[in-house]
């Protein structure tokens, strides 16, 4: 997880659509457990700049950017 300010992140739904953001680590653990239950919750996530209410059985992938963006060389 990069520190300071948290891990990007990408969600894809069933049916499509598409949504990003910025968590730590200890949110985005939250939201793996909630996807691994397999269960119809519904999961309140602080996000960096917003705050996102994603029910979980209807993410079809997660995406965690393990290293940093960079634009540049």
């Amino acid at each position: 997880m990069s520190e300071g300010n948290g891990s990007r992140f990408d969600l894809g739904f069933v049916g499509g659509g598409t949504t990003s953001g910025t968590v730590d680590e200890a949110e985005w653990a939250r939201l793996q457990a909630a996807f691994a239950s397999g269960g119809d919750a519904v999961i309140e996530v602080e996000e960096a700049s917003s705050r996102l209410w994603v029910r979980a059985s209807q993410v079809a992938w997660a995406r965690l950017h393990t290293r940093d963006a960079r634009v540049g060389f």
